[in-house]
């Protein structure tokens, strides 16, 4: 027999989409330890029903990388658009860099196509170059040359850094160094040691340590 017609019935694949045109970022610029705030709108550009889904947000340069994480998209409908959204500190040292989101990097279900899956954007880091001021007082009292101090003083030492961004706030990241006259080699005073006190920055003030 001879067949009349033909009939096929068959479900699309569905199609998610991000342009470089869909970035939303607080600034191009940033200093680092700076919040970055960013969004990109994701749309599904199908007739068909798209699945929940990852997206890889990812800020780097040839040499370093700076953030790498992992951001969830709900389903979306047949036309349906999510913004995705990141807000956090970025430290990195000073260059360009670049943005990218990467929508189901894994390839969780296939699409019509994954082309339309990247988009990037630049984004510039510079490095906080200012050192911090640092101030010593022994017993409450600033020294001069050839000044005489007790057996057992109380040395306060207080650091005050311009950027409010990065507080001083790790015992771990200082380094404290004292030397006898009478013996060349220094010795290290950790800041974490039990009979050491540190106070930590309350921004916009700076630590000490006691």
């Amino acid at each position: 027999p001879q067949l009349s017609h033909w009939r096929m019935y068959y479900t699309g694949l569905p199609d998610l989409m991000i342009t470089n045109e869909d970035f939303f970022r607080s600034s191009d610029t940033l200093l680092s330890g700076d919040k970055f705030e960013l969004r990109a709108m994701v749309r599904n550009i199908s007739t068909t029903d798209a699945d929940p889904v990852t997206a890889r947000l990812s800020i780097s340069n040839q040499t370093s990388v700076v953030l790498d994480t992992i951001m969830d998209i709900p389903p979306l409908t047949s036309g349906d658009e999510f913004y995705l959204s990141f807000e956090g500190i970025i430290l990195g040292d000073e260059g360009n860099y670049t943005v990218v989101i990467s929508i189901n990097e894994d390839k969780i279900f296939n699409e019509r196509t994954f082309i339309n899956n990247n988009a990037a954007t630049a984004l510039y880091i510079r490095e906080d170059k200012a050192a911090p001021v640092m101030d010593v007082t022994f017993d409450g009292r600033y020294l001069r040359n050839g000044d005489f101090i007790s057996s057992n003083p109380n040395i306060e030492i207080e650091l005050r850094d311009e950027n409010a961004l990065i507080p001083l706030d790790d015992p771990e990241k200082i380094r404290i160094f004292i030397r006898n006259e009478l013996d060349p080699e220094f010795a290290e005073i950790l800041a974490s040691d039990p009979d050491r006190s540190f106070v930590p920055a309350d921004i916009p003030e700076s630590g000490g340590i006691n």
